[in-house]
């Protein structure tokens, strides 16, 4: 699915949505993002902003900046199908990001580049995403399915993991469950370590940091681990 970035206006709207699910204030937002409460005001009523603001309001947020450019994250139906090819795979990392926006960038000489993004169309393909985890360029890869529906926004995400994966606390306890769907994976939260085979699952509370890595010694030669990642509250927007 590729992403339509010529709304101004569905940038702002998701931008507040995420903005009021975390239950911040606009100043309290223009603070962590490092912006003026008029800037913030200007893009979440619908004007066009710098691709340098743009991410400043992403990172501020803690979201994937081609969430931002959804016009169907918050659709209002009472029901909603996730099909398959919903979606779209990102970097997890940002460094790894960059870093393959930089080698891209240099195979390009002499070509106008295209800004960084953390969504870019080769590692739609699954073939590529592996490519990059076999050979350590990339330690994750997620994508992002979810959305809204009339009781609220939910969390669903998809995760290919060849490496290490850190996640700091997110201070909401909010309440998770990691389901791991092939492979294995170590999760390691609060000072226990817990070992996921395939088909099995584990709900935790997220106001603490952890991490997950995958049970295989070799990722150049092993598929990744594969898990399903949900947020088991709703979010009223």
């Amino acid at each position: 699915m590729s992403m339509n970035r010529s709304d101004p206006a569905v940038f702002g709207r998701n931008a507040r949505a995420f903005r009021t699910l975390r239950g911040w204030s606009i100043r309290d937002f223009s603070e962590r993002a490092g912006l003026s409460t008029k800037t913030i005001v200007k893009v979440e009523s619908g004007n066009a902003c710098t691709v340098k603001t743009e991410r400043k309001i992403a990172d501020g947020l803690n979201v994937y900046i081609g969430r931002l450019w959804d016009p169907d994250l918050l659709a209002q139906a009472p029901q909603r199908v996730i099909r398959s090819d919903a979606g779209r795979w990102f970097f997890a990392i940002g460094d790894d990001a960059a870093a393959h926006h930089a080698r891209v960038s240099r195979a390009q000489v002499g070509e106008e580049g295209e800004r960084m993004r953390a969504d870019p169309e080769e590692i739609q393909e699954t073939a590529e995403r592996h490519r990059l985890g076999r050979a350590g360029l990339a330690r994750v890869f997620v994508k992002t399915c979810g959305g809204g529906i009339s009781s609220g926004f939910f969390q669903f995400n998809e995760v290919e993991l060849f490496g290490l994966d850190e996640t700091p606390a997110d201070g909401s306890n909010f309440p998770y469950m990691l389901i791991c769907r092939t492979g294995g994976l170590r999760m390691h939260i609060r000072g226990e370590t817990y070992e996921l085979n395939a088909g099995e699952s584990m709900v935790f509370d997220g106001n603490d940091p952890y991490s997950v890595e995958p049970l295989a010694k070799d990722g150049s030669i092993c598929p990744p681990a594969t898990f399903y990642f949900l947020c088991l509250r709703l979010l009223r927007v």
